[in-house]
């Protein structure tokens, strides 16, 4: 297969039990990975030697800003709150899968209980709540500073297809820039953590 054009390129991301979302009006990605060189030359030689250590890697992308794009959000809302995830209990917490616990954060009079809730977004989260919770309350639970990233460099289905890049990101900056008679356009940059995998689809 000879050159690729980069005008199918895809960015998607996800926190959490959430799915993955497509970045809208994505206009340009970037992957870098370095590694650490380290250095063992010894004395009463004449040229230095070296052995590999590990490796590192960080994403940026551009993008046009959507006010209604879910993965731009969901990027700027771990930035700003990324210790929250906020739902509406659909179902009952008093059902068979709901169990007491003994907690050492409540005090020692206090009822907690433990439950698998079904989220406003459609995902599920284990939960420790307080007796008194009912069906349509609002809670709020912690919530991971990484994200999932997908990244592909062309996927004509729009949806992600092809060979593709993951991995987890730590979000370092999320900047909104506005200018006169131009698009307002987002840029991300992030570090990533951990491995980052290459799929040869």
């Amino acid at each position: 297969m000879g050159a690729i054009s980069g005008n199918d390129g895809l960015l998607q991301v996800f926190a959490e039990d959430q799915s993955y979302s497509t970045v809208a009006h994505l206009t340009s990605w970037t992957v870098s990975v370095s590694l650490d060189v380290i250095e063992t030359s010894a004395m009463r030689t004449h040229a230095k030697t070296f052995i590999p250590g590990m490796y590192s890697w960080n994403l940026s992308a551009e993008m046009l800003y959507e006010e209604d794009d879910t993965a731009q959000e969901l990027i700027n809302s771990i930035l700003l709150d990324p210790y929250t995830f906020r739902g509406v209990v659909l179902a009952s917490p008093l059902t068979s899968d709901t169990t007491l616990t003994d907690l050492l954060t409540g005090s020692d009079d206090t009822l907690e209980l433990q439950a698998n809730l079904t989220l406003g977004n459609g995902g599920t989260e284990d939960v420790f709540f307080e007796v008194g919770l009912d069906v349509g309350d609002s809670i709020s639970t912690p919530f991971e500073q990484t994200m999932a990233v997908k990244l592909y460099h062309s996927s004509s289905s729009g949806t992600g297809s092809g060979d593709y890049w993951t991995g987890k990101v730590i979000t370092s900056s999320f900047s909104h820039n506005a200018a006169l008679n131009q698009p307002v356009t987002v840029s991300l940059n992030a570090q990533g953590t951990g491995a980052l995998t290459y799929t040869d689809a």
